[in-house]
């Protein structure tokens, strides 16, 4: 190995270990925290800590990133800046926020989220997906009608169990968008393959437009519709949202009123 300090020198051998075990983060800050350590006199075990306490946190920021990349969210949002005076009477603070502890994941429960159009629920999908993702929480993002369209393409060149296996191996599968658009009877089978296959095994985040009595106009089949709400309910959280769309605020007077 090529000494990264020329050798003789008084660090050099130290700079060979570190790069050897790939502490990049000490490497690149032990002679400043040295400093900070002989000013502040520090002992030697503290200074050690802080050593390591750098190395892992920018090795938990990297992983972080490295999660929200392959979670494939179209955007990074959170709850920060969510207007809770809009809706103040149906959408409480202390009925949303709380779902960030991710505790439904414990026991590979759902999250279902259902509401009208317009209240928030791919933003609080979002929100979920980015803080699993910085938990350490592996994770993917899609919306029903792109998970779709991949196992379609998927069942044509009989790929079909590689492509569901992108969907059941995240800890947290987030699908969002259920209910803008029906559903064929194929679309419905390889929907509920997807829940049958990560039923009790992995964790759903589900938003839909419509609530389960409505479920008959998104599948064309009812009994895969009924199989499907059985295994999302059998485990499961569920969130109803109320209120007047954020997207037509000040333009009520064109909002329709289409509860779920």
């Amino acid at each position: 190995m090529t000494p990264t300090t020329p050798a003789g020198t008084e660090l050099g051998k130290l700079e060979d270990f570190l790069a050897y075990l790939r502490l990049g983060a000490i490497q690149s800050n032990y002679q400043k925290l040295a400093r900070i350590a002989a000013d502040s006199g520090q002992t030697h075990l503290e200074f050690l800590e802080a050593l390591l306490e750098e190395e892992v946190r920018i090795k938990r920021e990297r992983a972080a990133r490295s999660r929200l990349a392959a979670a494939k969210m179209p955007v990074i949002k959170t709850l920060d800046g969510w207007d809770w005076t809009w809706n103040a009477k149906t959408i409480k603070r202390e009925q949303i926020v709380p779902l960030l502890d991710l505790r439904f994941l414990d026991d590979h429960s759902n999250l279902l989220i259902l509401g009208r159009q317009g209240l928030g629920k791919t933003r609080i999908s979002l929100a979920i997906a980015h803080a699993a993702c910085c938990r350490g929480v592996s994770t993917l993002f899609t919306t029903a009608a792109d998970m779709i369209n991949r196992l379609y393409a998927a069942t044509a060149d009989r790929s079909l169990e590689k492509a569901l296996g992108i969907y059941t191996r995240p800890t947290l599968l987030v699908i969002d968008e259920l209910g803008c658009l029906p559903l064929s009877k194929e679309a419905g089978d390889l929907f509920f393959q997807v829940v049958a296959k990560r039923y009790e095994r992995g964790a759903i985040v589900l938003s839909c437009n419509r609530g389960f009595k409505l479920w008959s106009e998104i599948f064309a089949d009812p009994v895969v519709a009924a199989n499907i709400i059985e295994r999302l309910v059998h485990h499961s959280r569920i969130v109803v949202l109320k209120g007047k769309s954020y997207r037509l605020k000040g333009k009520e007077n064109i909002a329709t009123d289409t509860e779920a």
